[in-house]
């Protein structure tokens, strides 16, 4: 009985806060005078002030157009700074009473920071506090040093004070992100979900890292949990992902024309990428996946065609737990299609097609630990 009380009390709580959360505005082509955010005919005309104003749980919807990020590179806030639970929804034309209704490839809402005038874009678009759950769906990212980033008590130090029983919850839909740096960058635990989202041109990484919590337990164990669904990168210069202490994982992603490692990770974690495709790319030694310091890769269904150009080697992996590569194939390589000294490798299931590996650097297959296969066409 008391169990089913309080279930029944939590449930009553939760369906409370849902009632009381409120829906704002922001309109940035908005010109009259009463700014309350409360409808599309007064909204706010900054993302900022909306954020300032929300409570927690609120959502916001954010009207087509470009909003430019506060930015101070010498105090401790640098670009939209949220602090509470939100929601934050852009791409609406501007009298919309759902977000189903809204035209995510005609409305475009564009979040950007100031140039800076010298390197010609600074700072961050997006700057989360710890221990909060944020959403944001529905915009388009450019001219950033960082898109995403995580809140520092000081600047320009890029100082903060996580600790290990502190997180960041971030989930990312409908998005794009182009012509800047680093999409995301974070140095304490945390679970980020994206799906639907396009990353494009970047010249730097995404990068998940907890080696710099202090104090820090010891632990080699995976701290951060990222999952990308149905996303794209293509074109960009720099690693697609730089991760350390981080669980990775990719469903029905497409990495093409890269000129870095899609994937570049270490010390624990897993990865698992499932139904993929890694096409055109190309780096100086791993042209795909470069994964090492423990940790279990699995890769399944999964299309590698036309990869390598100058690169050594596409999958280099090397002081993993296991190694598992199913139902997969492998097309038109000129260069070693994976290394790996880890003790146990399976192989099921693939296919290794038009792969005229050069006899200088290492055959198709480099394994240095006991392995198995089964059904290998070549």
């Amino acid at each position: 009985m008391k169990k089913c009380f309080l279930l029944s009390f939590f449930v009553l709580l939760c369906i409370a806060a849902k009632l009381s959360a409120a829906t704002i505005y922001v309109n940035g082509n908005y010109t009259g005078s009463t700014e309350d955010g409360t409808s599309w005919a007064t909204p706010y005309k900054t993302l900022d002030a909306a954020i300032a104003n929300a409570a927690p749980n609120d959502q916001i919807w954010v009207a087509k157009g470009t909003y430019l990020a506060p930015n101070d590179n010498y105090n401790s806030l640098q670009g939209f700074y949220i602090n509470k639970n939100l929601s934050i929804y852009g791409s609406f034309g501007g009298d919309e009473t759902s977000i189903f209704e809204r035209d995510l490839a005609n409305d475009s809402t564009y979040l950007e920071t100031y140039p800076d005038g010298s390197s010609g874009i600074t700072g961050s678009i997006i700057n989360v506090d710890k221990n909060i759950m944020v959403t944001l769906d529905g915009f388009c990212f450019k001219n950033y040093s960082i898109a995403i980033d995580q809140h520092y008590d000081a600047l320009p130090n890029r100082t903060f004070s996580a600790t290990p029983s502190d997180r960041f919850n971030i989930t990312l839909n409908n998005s794009v992100f182009y012509n800047g740096v680093m999409p995301l960058w974070f140095d304490y635990f945390g679970d980020v979900d994206v799906s639907n989202t396009v990353f494009r041109y970047t010249n730097g990484t995404i990068h998940f890292s907890t080696s710099n919590v202090s104090p820090d337990d010891g632990s080699t164990d995976a701290r951060c949990n990222f999952k990308f669904t149905n996303s794209s990168f293509s074109g960009n210069i720099g690693p697609g992902f730089q991760s350390n202490r981080a669980n990775l994982t990719f469903l029905k992603c497409h990495f093409f024309n890269n000129n870095a490692s899609s994937i570049w990770s270490s010390t624990s974690g897993d990865i698992t990428v499932t139904d993929c495709e890694f096409n055109n790319n190309s780096a100086d030694m791993i042209a795909v996946i470069n994964h090492a310091q423990t940790g279990k890769v699995t890769i399944q269904g999964c299309n590698f065609h036309d990869n390598g150009g100058y690169s050594i080697v596409q999958l280099r992996l090397v002081s993993i737990q296991e190694l598992d590569i199913q139902n997969t194939i492998f097309n038109n390589s000129t260069n070693t299609i994976f290394s790996t000294d880890a003790p146990v490798v399976n192989i099921d299931n693939v296919t290794v097609s038009n792969c005229n590996v050069s006899t200088i650097y290492a055959p198709v297959f480099s394994i240095t630990g006991a392995y198995s296969k089964t059904n290998i066409t070549n």
